[in-house]
């Protein structure tokens, strides 16, 4: 899921949405990543390693279906057209399935 917010409008108060590091709640450590990005079709790959300072690397995992290319397949879905937009939802699901599958031992 990507969650976009637009935060450049004149009655948010940035300050506000910040919270100063306190002896309860540290700042968080400074993260490092390194990004792979793969897009094919619909569909874009992202696996970013993440690295902090004194802990073992993190693995990110991101698989995301192009919003406008899915929107435009529900819009002639839902006026009647030949469509494609099942097709986009399964190979979604498809790609999703196959990169959560867990290797054999």
């Amino acid at each position: 899921m990507n969650l976009e917010v637009n935060l450049d409008r004149p009655d948010i108060d940035l300050q506000q949405l910040t919270e100063e590091p306190t002896h309860e709640k540290p700042a968080q450590p400074d993260r490092v990543k390194d990004r792979l990005s793969y897009k094919h079709l619909a569909y874009s790959t992202d696996l970013t390693r993440v690295d902090t300072k004194g802990l073992s690397p993190k693995y990110e995992l991101e698989l995301e279906v192009d919003a406008n290319t899915l929107r435009h397949q529900k819009h002639l879905m839902q006026t009647g057209q030949e469509n494609g937009y099942q097709a986009v939802v399964e190979g979604f699901m498809e790609n999703l399935t196959l990169l959560m599958r867990q290797p054999k031992q």
